[in-house]
């Protein structure tokens, strides 16, 4: 090879290396590139975020409105729960009612001190009164949930509860309101009640017992407790619930109207949860249970005899439609006169 090839290869060599390393250059610049925004993608991913700059104007956070203050006084929550009654026509009223079983107390030889009513302010014209006394020296009370703007009263605590239902069974449908009359059985009837959907048998002859020896306690009236075995069925297409509740449907009346036996816990709900639970018979004074359509239960009614009964017992069952109450009568076969102290 001659002097002048090997001049032209080596220049062919060196242009071979320079354009070598010209790409090289390049791929390098490019990965470098790719490779940072690579790291920082991953820098971004990694680092938390940081805490946003709060915002100039304020952020509105919806509270739910404050009852305003009452403008109506304690006097007047007092005066709405005193006169309160269902209908103009109704004689009784919640003092009337308080009255008549603080006497009928009194009647079978227990100690009862008033304390009076008083009101405590809730806001917005609403009010929680309470009548409180004290039975056998014991603190009891009658407390309403009292809204002096709409002119309501409802029952607060149980005792509440159970007058304003007692109040309630005088209530009379307005003028014209289609009532079914009332409807009277006897012990070992049916009586099916088509509006809340059960059907009640008094299954046997009611006795009057002066003492009731339950599981753990045992009570005794000297006016004696009236011991009615009830059978209840289920007639609806769906499951029912019976709780405290349902038990505000029934009392006793004597032969002139009124009524002839207790319906607070002492001289209703405690009585008929010891002899149920005595007997081994499923009550409802605090487990509520669940009844299958079509299924029965057998219990018991445990009510303590005021003194001023007389005559013939009833066993009223009082159940509503809206507000039109509907009345079913078990004559009980049992006469009673008063008792004396």
């Amino acid at each position: 090879m001659t002097r002048q090839q090997w001049s032209i290869l080596a220049v062919l060599s060196l242009a071979v290396v320079v354009v070598f390393c010209v790409l090289a250059t390049i791929i390098v610049r490019d990965l470098s590139a790719e490779i940072s925004l690579l790291l920082a993608m991953a820098r971004a991913t990694l680092t938390p975020a940081l805490t946003p700059t709060p915002s100039p104007f304020p952020t509105f956070t919806p509270t739910p409105p404050a009852a305003g203050p009452s403008t109506s006084t304690a006097d007047e929550a007092i005066a709405l729960v005193r006169s309160f009654r269902y209908d103009p026509a109704q004689q009784e009223t919640v003092d009337s009612l308080i009255s008549t079983l603080l006497v009928a107390s009194q009647q079978m030889g227990n100690t009862v001190q008033v304390e009076g009513w008083h009101a405590a302010d809730q806001g917005g014209n609403l009010w929680i009164v309470t009548f409180s006394f004290w039975e056998n020296e014991k603190p009891s009370s009658y407390e309403f949930w009292a809204d002096t703007t709409a002119g309501t009263v409802k029952g607060y605590n149980e005792p509440g509860k159970t007058l304003l239902a007692l109040l309630r069974q005088d209530l009379r449908p307005p003028l014209g309101t289609p009532t079914p009359v009332s409807v009277s059985a006897s012990v070992g009837d049916t009586v099916r009640d088509n509006f809340t959907h059960w059907d009640y048998v008094v299954t046997e002859q009611p006795e009057l017992v002066q003492v009731i020896a339950g599981l753990s306690q045992e009570v005794t009236s000297e006016t004696g407790y009236l011991i009615i075995p009830l059978r209840l069925t289920n007639v609806s297409d769906r499951i029912q619930e019976i709780g405290s509740e349902y038990y505000s449907r029934f009392s006793v009346r004597d032969g002139e109207g009124r009524l002839a036996t207790h319906l607070s816990w002492e001289g209703y709900g405690q009585p008929t949860r010891l002899y149920c639970e005595a007997e081994d018979l499923p009550h409802f004074a605090q487990n509520p249970r669940r009844v299958a359509p079509g299924d029965r239960i057998d219990t018991a009614l445990a009510f303590e005899l005021l003194p001023t009964a007389k005559g013939r017992l009833t066993l009223n069952i009082v159940v509503y439609e809206g507000n039109s109450p509907h009345t079913f009568l078990i004559d009980l076969g049992l006469e009673v006169a008063p008792t004396t102290r």
